[in-house]
C-alpha cells in the first residue's frame, strides 16, 4: 500500500514452535483473587472478538491518537495479524497452550542464551481459566473467518 512489496512469513510454516504474545498472571493472584484473573482474561478475549468484527472502527481509534498512521494500511495489517491467529493450536479455544510448544519455546530461548535455566513446561502455564470462559471458544471461531 506504500509502494513496496512485502510478505508475511509465519515461522510455524517452517517448523518453529514458539509462544510469542501471552497473557500472564502469577500464582499469588490466582490463589488470592482467581475471579479477577478470570474477568481480566474474559474482557481481553471479548475485546479481541470485538476488534476482529470491527477492524476499521478499532483502527480509527489508533489513528486518532497516532495521526501519522494510515487507516487502510493499519487495518490491513490487523487483518493479517488475525489471519496469523488462525492456527491449529487455537482450533478449539483461542490461547490454549500445551507442554510441547512450551518445551520448544524453552529450548529456543535456552539455545540462544536468553534463558540460563530451563523450567519444566508445565510450570509455565495453566489453561484452567481459559477453559472456564466460553469466549475463548468464540474467539477461536472468529479467527477462522477469512480476512479480506
Amino acid at each position: 500500500m506504500r509502494g513496496f512489496p512485502v510478505n508475511v512469513m509465519p515461522v510455524r510454516d517452517y517448523g518453529v514452535k514458539f509462544y510469542g504474545t501471552v497473557i500472564y498472571t502469577n500464582e499469588t493472584l490466582l490463589k488470592t483473587n482467581p475471579d479477577l484473573a478470570r474477568r481480566f482474561l474474559r474482557a481481553t478475549v471479548k475485546s479481541l472478538i470485538w476488534t476482529r468484527n470491527n477492524i476499521e472502527t478499532a483502527m480509527k481509534e489508533i489513528v486518532a491518537v497516532s495521526p501519522d498512521r494510515d487507516l487502510k494500511l493499519e487495518s490491513r495489517k490487523l487483518e493479517l495479524i488475525y489471519g496469523l491467529y488462525n492456527s491449529p493450536d487455537y482450533a478449539q479455544r483461542f490461547g490454549l497452550m500445551n507442554d510441547d510448544k512450551w518445551q520448544s519455546s524453552i529450548n529456543i530461548l535456552a539455545e540462544s542464551g536468553d534463558l540460563p535455566k530451563k523450567p519444566n513446561p508445565n510450570e509455565m502455564y495453566s489453561n484452567a481459566i481459559l477453559e472456564s470462559i466460553d469466549e475463548s471458544k468464540a474467539l477461536a471461531e472468529v479467527v477462522k473467518r477469512p480476512t479480506n
